[in-house]
């Protein structure tokens, strides 16, 4: 007689160990990489949240003349604000989420300060006498901004080829003669 053995269908030990260890594997990939992007993700959103705080202080400011010294608070500028406006980092609240002082100070971020850090707008918009001030200039040196390309006779930098709607002369708006 033969011995005939009936195979079961299910799987093995073995197999379910493999398959769990191939598993645990990837996951041990992809998650440090997750948590990062998690992270990274809070953070873009509490500097947006920190930049429409900004934005919000100087409408509120310039509407109601105030100067860069003036205090603002968060029942000033929430009107200016949508939504309720708190960090993804774990905030409950605007008042435990972020603090704002006075209208020339950036705000900043209660839960991670270290790390979610808007550099503003770089603008002041009004000085203690209340008047704007200048921009810094560019170049890092004062003085009144550089002449246009051109010779001082008026011609725009044309060099005489061209006429003072761009075009050569003898050819009409469509680049015909």
């Amino acid at each position: 007689m033969k011995n005939i053995r009936k195979r079961s269908r299910g799987f093995t030990t073995v197999e379910i160990m493999i398959v769990v260890a191939i598993v645990g594997f990837l996951v041990a990939i992809a998650l440090p990489n997750y948590l990062h992007y998690a992270t990274e993700s809070r953070r873009n959103s509490c500097i947006s949240n920190l930049r429409h705080i900004s934005t919000a202080t100087e409408q509120w400011a310039l509407e109601l003349r105030k100067t860069s010294s003036n205090a603002v608070a968060f029942s000033d500028i929430s009107p200016y604000l949508k939504g309720a406006v708190v960090c993804p980092s774990g905030g409950s609240s605007f008042s435990d989420s972020y603090t704002i002082t006075i209208v020339g100070a950036d705000p900043s971020c209660l839960r991670s300060p270290q790390t979610h850090i808007w550099m503003g707008t770089g603008l002041d918009i009004a000085n203690s006498s209340g008047n704007p001030q200048d921009p810094p200039p560019v170049s890092g040196r004062a003085g009144p901004p550089a002449d246009p390309p051109g010779d001082n006779n008026g011609n725009n930098g044309n060099n005489g080829n061209e006429n003072n709607n761009g075009n050569h002369y003898g050819q009409d708006k469509n680049g015909k003669k």
